[in-house]
């Protein structure tokens, strides 16, 4: 008797320094060598006293989260990892992440990325956009949705067009620098325009911006 209380009491301060699962919690107890029959007496005691509540384990964390941009599927996996009944986790992030709620982080998120990055053309921002909400677990239909909406917002839009401008100059002013350099190789003038549209494509323009450039020098 004495032995469970010490073992109680030591629980007692595992949880104290944050909140956990059941599955947590008895890893814990295994950890400790702590026999079957004190583990489940715990666990009993703990759940009876409200101190161990899976249910509200997951409301917490699922706000939480939801609060700090994560996506639904990274929410489950999470919970998943913490021994959460999949059933459970489920159900609760249909009730407090509505797939609305997901739709604007992934678009809050679109918005962050375009402000942190250099100016780049579209289908370059597209496929970054893709990759990062993919790499945070949204849905191919969720990043699909939010792609189609951002591409909509006045500010989205000038963003793009400030954009598409500054890669044009600067497009023009390496497709000058590699068609000089080519000109001092080559006497042959369709050498020199492939060998400058190799190079700009090389540097990741898109092709219709290689070859605007290329028809403008040649």
């Amino acid at each position: 008797m004495e032995a469970l209380k010490k073992e109680f009491n030591q629980v007692l301060k595992y949880l104290i320094s944050k909140p956990r699962t059941v599955h947590e919690v008895i890893q814990y107890l295994i950890s400790k060598d702590i026999n079957k029959e004190n583990i489940t007496e715990i666990i009993n005691r703990l759940k009876h006293l409200n101190y161990l509540n899976d249910r509200n384990y997951c409301v917490v964390f699922i706000n939480s989260n939801r609060d700090n941009n994560k996506s639904k599927r990274q929410i489950l996996k999470a919970l998943e990892n913490k021994g959460i009944n999949r059933e459970i986790s489920i159900n609760l992030i249909n009730d407090l992440y509505s797939d609305e709620m997901e739709l604007k982080i992934a678009e809050e998120l679109i918005n962050k990325l375009c402000n942190q990055i250099e100016p780049i053309s579209f289908s370059q921002l597209k496929n970054k956009i893709i990759y990062k909400l993919k790499y945070k677990e949204f849905s191919s239909d969720t990043i699909r949705q939010a792609i189609e909406i951002s591409r909509d917002n006045e500010l989205f839009k000038q963003k793009l067009i400030d954009s598409e401008e500054k890669i044009l100059e600067k497009a023009k002013v390496d497709g000058l620098k590699y068609f000089n350099k080519y000109s001092k190789k080559y006497d042959n003038k369709f050498m020199v325009k492939r060998y400058t549209l190799n190079a700009l494509q090389r540097k990741g323009y898109d092709n219709d911006l290689c070859y605007r450039v290329i028809n403008e020098l040649f």
